[in-house]
């Protein structure tokens, strides 16, 4: 019984071993000088750590150095053992993750899944973000001018701002992604590309001006060769008079006699004399093509 009780004993103050108790005999009386209430339980081991599972192999003689790590790795991936985070890390993470969501960056699957886990709050807002991001990313593929992408932006912030009455902290998370979306669109080579609405607006202009230019041109071309061809055969042919009359030529003429007073073709006296006039004036001066088509 002395054995016994100090054996307990040792147990219970590891400092007191050294401690002489009086010969007992079976059936003696005892006098109570002190009552120590204590209640325990039986409590499970500790868990593993990886540190302590390494040990636990050696002990048992299962594997070898070399074969420590891929076998803890195996048993992570097929789920036979699973690490359990310290809440404070959970705790962290969500909070980078709230900063994350405030920049508007966006947020991996893996992310997602601790939200859903951990905080289903924070999930449903962080879900609702993602979705209005990739929603608004997809409208911008669709937009044809620079013009259309700042109306579409606006649109989207202007809800975002509505959303503030009933939930500023989303409202604060959505115009961040947004924001964040745009920026990136706006380096992209298909917004470099676009161009605003004035810009193309000018460019139909000129391309319309250009072609109405280039058949004017054409035309006072085609008009200025008929009436240059038209007066080298006048002036090959004929003498015009200040009033416009056409006198045949002596050369050009079947009788030498006289000067045949005639009219050409339909061409009326004063169109004939212009014709005339107008070749005269060109082969006597040099000018540039430019001036030779205005006069024309």
């Amino acid at each position: 019984l002395k054995q016994d009780l100090l054996r307990h004993h040792d147990k219970e103050d590891n400092d007191d071993k050294d401690i002489d108790l009086p010969l007992l005999n079976v059936g003696q009386e005892v006098i109570k000088k002190k009552l120590n209430p204590k209640q325990s339980f039986t409590e499970p081991p500790p868990r593993y750590t990886e540190a302590s599972l390494v040990k636990a192999l050696e002990e048992k003689g299962i594997g070898r150095p070399s074969t420590y790590s891929p076998t803890i790795t195996t048993i992570l991936e097929r789920r036979y053992i699973e690490k359990e985070q310290k809440q404070k890390q959970i705790s962290q993470k969500i909070s980078d993750i709230r900063t994350k969501l405030k920049f508007g960056k966006k947020l991996t699957d893996k992310e997602l899944r601790l939200l859903r886990e951990h905080a289903p709050e924070l999930y449903k807002k962080a879900e609702a973000v993602q979705q209005e991001r990739k929603n608004f990313k997809e409208a911008l593929k669709n937009c044809k001018t620079k013009d259309d992408v700042q109306r579409l932006f606006s649109q989207k912030m202007q809800f975002s701002m509505s959303m503030a009455k009933q939930d500023q902290e989303m409202a604060e998370y959505l115009t961040s992604a947004l924001q964040d979306e745009h920026t990136h669109f706006t380096k992209t080579d298909n917004y470099k590309n676009m161009k605003w609405e004035n810009e193309l607006t000018t460019e139909k202009t000129e391309k319309t001006s250009k072609s109405k230019k280039s058949t004017k041109t054409n035309t006072v071309e085609g008009v200025y060769q008929s009436v240059l061809k038209r007066a080298e055969q006048i002036t090959a042919e004929y003498d015009i008079s200040e009033d416009g009359t056409a006198y045949k030529k002596e050369q050009y003429s079947s009788s030498t006699e006289q000067k045949t007073d005639t009219t050409i073709d339909d061409t009326s006296s004063a169109t004939f004399k212009q014709a005339y006039n107008n070749y005269q004036s060109i082969s006597e001066t040099t000018e540039t093509k430019r001036n030779i088509t205005k006069r024309a």
